[in-house]
């Protein structure tokens, strides 16, 4: 199997894996990069999904899967297939604050071209960690900012975009198929 099969077999992974574990809160969108070492600007991909609670009447939405896919353009040519986790550590009003760790297969364009890295290859795993918030704007809307750091070739990195809650309505609210429907009758006084 080359190069090519391989990075296609792991994103389409990727993506289901996320897909196998969605909730009602699910989330896509967009976001820009930068990554400080290496000074290069990115541009990525993302799908967030709410993993269900025991408690089957509302959804947990502190823990959630994130698969994403950011390619770097700046000198240092790479890519970044994985999938986070994110874990909320406070909610205020609209914003959230959650810890991230993330586990992705990186690719290095012109990994030849790298200076003062550890044994540098064309495919490389890559684990990182972080720090992020997001806030609740227009209904369904959902800016955020997070601060990464690449642990094998600690490589800190920012990520600033935006995600849009589906199935959300106009009034912001999101169906929960769980609750279960009322019946339509009314009590009468005797």
């Amino acid at each position: 199997m080359n190069r090519s099969k391989k990075v296609g077999v792991i994103s389409l992974f990727l993506v289901l894996q996320g897909c196998v574990l969605f909730g009602h809160h699910n989330r896509i969108g967009g976001e820009l990069d930068y990554n400080f070492r290496t000074k290069s600007p990115g541009i990525g991909l993302r799908a967030e999904f709410s993993i269900e609670s025991i408690d089957w009447n509302r959804p947990v939405e502190w823990v959630s899967v994130v698969p994403r896919g950011v390619y770097y353009a700046g000198r240092y040519q790479e890519f970044y297939l994985g999938s986070d986790v994110h874990v909320g550590l406070y909610h205020y009003h609209r914003w959230n604050a959650y810890a991230l760790a993330n586990l992705g297969f990186n690719g290095w364009l012109n990994h030849s071209d790298t200076l003062n890295r550890s044994n540098p290859q064309w495919a490389n795993w890559a684990f990182e960690v972080g720090f992020g918030v997001n806030a609740k704007l227009r209904k369904c809307w959902y800016p955020f900012a997070e601060l990464r750091l690449n642990a094998k070739w600690w490589d800190p990195s920012i990520q600033l975009g935006i995600m849009y809650t589906l199935k959300c309505d106009r009034r912001g609210a999101v169906p929960c198929s769980k609750i279960p429907k009322q019946p339509f009758e009314f009590f009468k006084e005797e």
